[in-house]
């Protein structure tokens, strides 16, 4: 993220999905652009964050404040069986790529199919 805003990119927009692991149920994917300059304490691994009001806490802070721009999107079980997990994945995570783009009046962004770096684990780096 550092190293293409120092690249002169204007937005980096973060995707991550849940849902993926359950035998049933909807996909839900939701894509994010937090400004460099934006420093919400406490954000971390959604997964480490354990008590429900800190959690909306911190989305409510996030979500409130100047220059986040945020999407979700949701897949339904129909829809993964007709096509499989990953693509119903993918089918939203685009979704809500797309959405942030709308919201950003497309200044700045390159296609769904510019620069993509896939991060495992993305919240945990140093």
């Amino acid at each position: 993220e550092e190293a293409r805003y120092k690249n002169g990119f204007e937005y980096v927009i973060g995707v991550d999905e849940a849902g993926r692991g359950p035998l049933a149920g909807p996909v839900v994917a939701a894509a994010c652009v937090v400004p460099p300059s934006v420093v919400v304490e406490g954000i971390t691994d959604s997964k480490a964050i354990k008590a429900e009001a800190e959690r909306e806490r911190l989305y409510e802070e996030l979500v409130a404040t100047p220059g986040v721009v945020w999407a979700a999107s949701i897949i339904g079980s129909e829809r993964i069986d007709e096509v499989n997990i990953l693509e119903a994945t993918l089918e939203a995570m685009t979704a809500s790529v797309l959405d942030v783009k709308a919201q950003l009046n497309g200044h700045g962004t390159a296609g769904v199919g510019g620069i993509q770096n896939g991060v495992q684990k993305g919240t945990k780096r140093d």
